[in-house]
């Protein structure tokens, strides 16, 4: 069972293009490696705890290693909600297929696929909606 915890941790993290080490991503966003820091803990950014580091999903990032606008409000609304209880789950929930976000003719998309695309109000209620009866 704990291999595949982390055969599942592996997958989602490497989801939708990776991911990035902080020193990476503070080069790539002309910021030092405390500033990425900050943005993790302060909600701005999602960082996924490794050994003795984080890794940065790079779905979250615009072409110039911006946050995706409204990236934010989806973290802060995650971390009030119990459904939430650590940042993998944050992760699992944004790289998996959700019934509640779809496109063109019904398909289901991702949540982080869904905030690319700006539909940022359907990523909040897909947040709302994560594991209340009969929600996925």
């Amino acid at each position: 069972a704990l291999l595949r915890g982390v055969q599942l941790k592996r997958d989602w993290l490497s989801a939708l293009g990776g991911s990035i080490p902080t020193s990476d991503l503070a080069t790539a966003m002309g910021i030092t490696t405390k500033s990425v820091n900050k943005k993790r803990t302060q909600r701005e950014i999602l960082g996924l705890p490794l050994a003795n580091s984080f890794a940065y999903p790079a779905w979250q990032f615009d072409s110039n290693f911006r946050p995706l606008k409204g990236l934010n409000d989806v973290l802060l609304s995650m971390e009030s909600s119990p459904a939430f209880n650590s940042d993998w789950t944050m992760l699992k929930f944004f790289v998996e297929r959700n019934e509640t976000i779809k496109v063109n003719l019904g398909e289901a998309i991702t949540p982080a696929e869904a905030l690319q695309k700006g539909k940022l109000a359907d990523v909040l209620l897909a947040v709302h909606n994560y594991l209340t009866h009969g929600a996925v």
